[in-house]
């Protein structure tokens, strides 16, 4: 069966700044965090992922988008010099659809899962992702050494960035 990868180079793309929640979109697991803890300190949301096509018999398409978003923020209401935290959030989503669900105009959310970092695990990420800023400690209870970057599994949504994860520079 023959499948299909695009990869896509780190790049950025601006965010507007007033983030709109759309059904398309309801818990914002790929967006910025509660607006009343952190806001962007750059409007240039960094972002890197693949897309692959895979047909898995002759009338029916999966797709899966593997992407890696990187925020730069900082505390709502800080000043422009305040310090800057990256967060990082991982979503992958895998769709498939046959020649039934193009005409209809629809497709099958087969899985979909996310990760993000730094968060403590605490707190309840249902509606908005609730980053660590810089200088701020996680409690305790939350699996550690979460990598964004690993491909390999789904692991859990949130955690501490694993140390070989960690920003170089």
């Amino acid at each position: 069966m023959p499948s299909s990868t695009a990869t896509s180079s780190t790049s950025s793309t601006r965010a507007s700044t007033t983030p709109r929640r759309t059904a398309a979109t309801p818990h914002r697991l790929a967006g910025p965090p509660r607006p009343s803890c952190a806001q962007l300190a750059d409007d240039r949301i960094r972002v890197q992922g693949t897309l692959q096509a895979d047909e898995t018999d002759s009338a029916t398409l999966e797709v899966t988008a593997d992407t890696i978003f990187v925020y730069a923020l900082r505390p709502t209401g800080a000043a422009a010099d305040a310090p800057v935290s990256l967060f990082t959030v991982r979503r992958e989503m895998t769709f498939r659809f046959d020649r039934d669900d193009l005409r209809v105009g629809q497709l099958q959310l087969v899985t979909s899962y996310a990760q993000a970092g730094p968060m403590s695990c605490a707190e309840d990420a249902t509606s908005y992702l609730h980053p660590l800023l810089s200088g701020q400690t996680a409690r305790t209870g939350g699996p550690a050494g979460t990598d964004p970057y690993a491909t390999d599994s789904a692991t859990a949504l949130c955690g501490t960035l694993a140390v070989g994860a960690q920003p170089k520079g």
